[in-house]
């Protein structure tokens, strides 16, 4: 049964029109998938990532999208170019952690909640209503974890803080994001809906929807799964 390419977007072109959305970490993991389909919608997208080789080869593929994008080289510009980034008027946070997270010279889990906190907290003092979106990811053991479940209780945490203010905190769970050098998902197990290898557009529709507030204005403190159904099998895995 041939499938439809999971990294086609339809229906989307144009639904974040002049919305400005911060992704971090940009250049991996489900990072370009997000981007992608962010600035496919028309959003005015800034990522950042720590190596400045994936930054600039992110920003060549994405080169004929209708909006502009922008990325930071976090090894070249440094940490304080996020407190710039975040000083713009955003509309979206995206915190992808993903190598970040449990890189000993990078971010980690308590440094990923701080910027997200920073950055609701920077939307609720100049009065502006936004979304923050954590991406976390599911199946994973020992430090991978623990640090899952601590960037989810303090999504929550966050989420709790904020509402009355008109800020929406989510969380992503992706299963095991990978593809092949033709942007193809690398198929490893079998899942209800076929491969369990997800693509990182996959996730970044799902992003997309928790920022865009006509689809998900009254969704926060909320987690969406993104596993093809592989935890719904988990038992006989």
């Amino acid at each position: 049964m041939l499938r439809r390419r999971p990294d086609r977007i339809r229906g989307i072109a144009g639904s974040l029109d002049s919305k400005k959305i911060l992704v971090v970490d940009g250049s991996a993991g489900a990072g370009p998938g997000i981007v992608r389909v962010i600035a496919e919608s028309g959003a005015n997208t800034t990522f950042a990532g720590p190596d400045h080789v994936a930054v600039d080869l992110l920003l060549r593929k994405l080169a004929g999208t209708p909006s502009p994008v922008a990325g930071i080289s976090l090894d070249q510009a440094g940490p304080e170019a996020l407190d710039e980034a975040l000083e713009t008027t955003l509309h979206a946070v995206v915190v992808n952690p993903s190598r970040l997270m449990l890189d000993d010279d990078g971010i980690g889990p308590q440094d990923t909640v701080r910027f997200a906190t920073t950055a609701a907290e920077k939307m609720r003092d100049t009065g502006r209503t936004g979304s923050v979106v954590f991406v976390t990811g599911i199946d994973q053991q020992g430090a991978a974890a623990s640090a899952i479940a601590y960037l989810r209780s303090e999504m929550e945490r966050l989420a709790r803080d904020v509402a009355t203010n008109g800020i929406r905190v989510n969380a992503v769970a992706p299963g095991h994001v990978a593809v092949n050098r033709r942007g193809n998902p690398v198929s490893s197990r079998v899942a209800p809906l076929g491969h369990s290898s997800i693509h990182p557009v996959e996730v970044g529709k799902v992003v997309w929807m928790l920022v865009n507030d006509d689809l998900s204005s009254g969704v926060t403190g909320a987690t969406v799964t993104v596993d093809r159904g592989a935890s719904l099998l988990r038992a006989e895995f």
